[in-house]
């Protein structure tokens, strides 16, 4: 229960920090919209995510584990689906120059935009779960 609780409030806060960072995932509502949204993504790894692993292996193994990353893809795309609060949208990248770099603004479409944001999503809650794990 206490696992179950900890992978709420990391999945929750990885869902905040992820909109707040990325402009193509749209929250409309406040934090009961963000908590839902945890529960409901803390679900969906738990449920939907071993069956579709399962489902896509052969192509994950050819893929050497790439195909894995579609998985999440479908599992946020899901989570679009199930809480109508939270969208996603084509993001642009507003740019950046500072300290020799410069990096032009870049547009991206609304599905690249739901792999980066299941790639920040992924990335954020596995930190936060190593961290907790020590």
């Amino acid at each position: 229960m206490k696992s179950l609780l900890r992978n709420i409030i990391v999945n929750s806060f990885a869902l905040w920090l992820t909109s707040f960072l990325i402009n193509g995932l749209v929250i409309k509502g406040g934090f009961d919209v963000i908590l839902f949204g945890g529960i409901a993504l803390t679900l969906m790894n738990l449920l939907v995510k071993p069956i579709l692993s399962l489902l896509t292996l052969p192509l994950t193994i050819i893929t050497m584990g790439l195909f894995s990353w579609l998985v999440n893809v479908a599992i946020i795309y899901l989570l679009t689906i199930f809480v109508s609060q939270i969208s996603l949208t084509a993001y642009t990248f507003p740019g950046f120059n500072g300290g020799g770099i410069s990096l032009p603004q870049i547009s991206v479409p609304a599905f690249f935009t739901a792999v980066l944001v299941a790639f920040m999503i992924s990335f954020i809650s596995n930190s936060f779960a190593w961290l907790f794990r020590r």
